[in-house]
This record gives structure tokens, C-alpha cells and sequence, in this order.
């Protein structure tokens, strides 16, 4: 739901995917078609587990958190490396946090707050030269 001026989407009820979780994929020479792409690639969704991968050798990033939709993200164990090989713009991991979303996520407990629960990136080994 859009309110007032602001772009304050209401994402309270739940209808987004949670607790996805892409686990153990390899994923290599994607985007040779299309090229604003990612090995994952995240919008209005949240508490994603993304573990245990190989991304290698993409034209952009391997792992793209589009919007920040309620946070709660867990990048563990990932293997990326060789990205970001057809522009500079950022690297193999990005995160634009570009819209703003309604939701329970931070709390825990039902409460609404339009700031997103903390990401946790760790024990990964990325690596691009």
C-alpha cells in the first residue's frame, strides 16, 4: 500500500517470501543474454538464507540485494569470484536498500518499523582482482 508522498510500501501482512533459502548451487557464465543480472538476485523478500554457493564469472554481481525489504539476510559459506567482468560498478556482492518497506522483521515481535533487521555476511570468500 502506498502512503501519502512517500513510498512507504506496507509489507506487515506477510504475502513476500521469508525464510528462502539457496543452498549448495554453482552458477557460472550467466548473463551472456541479458546483462543487469546476478546469480541471485533479491527483491521484496526477506530472511533469506543464501549458503554454501560457488558464483563465478558473471558480468555483473554474483549476489544483488535489490531493496532491503525487511533485512534478516544470511550470506554464509559462498565461494564468489571473477565478477562484475563487463562494468565497475560495485562488486560481487551489492545492496541498493532503494525503497523503503513497512514490516515486522527488525522487531521480532509484531511491531512495525520501516528499518530493516541486520544482514549477516560472513565466512565467505570473495575474490575479484
Amino acid at each position: 500500500m502506498l502512503v501519502g508522498r512517500a513510498e512507504l510500501l506496507d509489507a506487515t501482512g506477510g504475502d513476500q517470501p521469508r525464510f528462502t533459502t539457496i543452498e549448495a548451487n554453482t552458477a557460472y557464465e550467466y548473463g551472456l543474454i541479458g546483462k543487469q543480472v546476478a546469480a541471485v538476485f533479491q527483491a521484496v523478500s526477506c530472511q533469506t538464507m543464501i549458503k554454501d554457493n560457488i558464483f563465478f564469472s558473471g558480468p555483473r554481481h554474483g549476489v544483488n540485494f535489490n531493496d532491503g525489504m525487511g533485512g534478516g539476510n544470511r550470506l554464509h559459506g559462498n565461494l564468489m569470484f571473477n565478477q562484475v567482468r563487463e562494468s565497475s560498478d560495485a562488486g560481487p556482492f551489492n545492496s541498493w536498500d532503494r525503497t523503503t518497506f513497512l514490516t515486522d522483521v527488525r522487531e521480532g515481535n509484531g511491531t512495525a518499523s520501516v528499518w530493516k533487521a541486520w544482514d549477516e555476511i560472513a565466512f565467505n570468500l570473495i575474490y575479484n582482482k
